[in-house]
């Protein structure tokens, strides 16, 4: 299978049976698969139409929304992949990323049998920032980050959406009652307002970094 356009965020190859080299030339500005119709372009196309016709519904608690009618399945496999390409890939800017051949292999076969595992499987959960103008931040490249001493990973999409893959043999019940597949409607964590956030300071110094 040849490499796909995965845009700049994800450059990597999705041949699901080896490690590949990131190729080279022009790709789309998007970081989610437009063209590909292969497996896991299934699961991109998805997550780039929860991220552009989602409808969020304030949570009672007053901390974050919920989302209805989201596939579940599609939506996590979708995390799981991103994090496995993230992982194989060779470009430097995904060097943060960093799986190791067990969890690349049981990732890899998940998705091979379009298995999405149970919610304490790779726990996955969401949050979104707050802005006026959710189109016009940039996104961070993924990263390894302990949460309440468990390692997941966080990665970024576009519109201020934000999500972790948990990397940990280790459970933690708070995590799993609002991981995506434990309820109904899907849970997203408020983060506040973005233009106060470290994640925006980070991006202003890396502009500023490559001027």
């Amino acid at each position: 299978m040849s490499p796909e356009e995965f845009g700049t965020l994800l450059i990597v190859g999705t041949d699901m049976g080896k490690k590949k080299r990131a190729p080279t030339g022009s790709y789309d500005q998007d970081i989610l698969c437009r063209k590909c119709d292969n497996k896991l372009g299934v699961y991109d196309n998805y997550a780039l139409n929860f991220i552009n016709t989602s409808k969020l519904v304030d949570h009672p608690t007053g901390v974050g929304w919920t989302i209805s009618n989201v596939d579940h399945k599609k939506l996590k496999l979708f995390c799981m992949s991103y994090l496995w390409r993230a992982s194989i890939t060779e470009r430097k800017e995904f060097n943060g990323v960093s799986l190791g051949n067990k969890h690349e292999e049981r990732i890899r076969q998940l998705l091979l049998a379009g298995d999405a595992g149970s919610p304490d499987d790779y726990t996955v959960t969401f949050a979104k920032f707050n802005s006026l103008d959710d189109s016009a931040a940039g996104v961070l490249f993924p990263a390894l980050t302990r949460i309440k001493g468990l390692n997941h990973y966080e990665a970024y999409l576009p519109k201020l959406y934000k999500f972790w893959v948990k990397v940990d043999s280790r459970t933690n019940e708070s995590f799993s009652r609002v991981s995506l597949g434990a309820t109904q409607d899907l849970f997203v964590h408020n983060k506040g307002d973005f233009d106060t956030s470290v994640e925006k300071s980070i991006m202003i110094r890396a502009a500023k970094n490559s001027q």
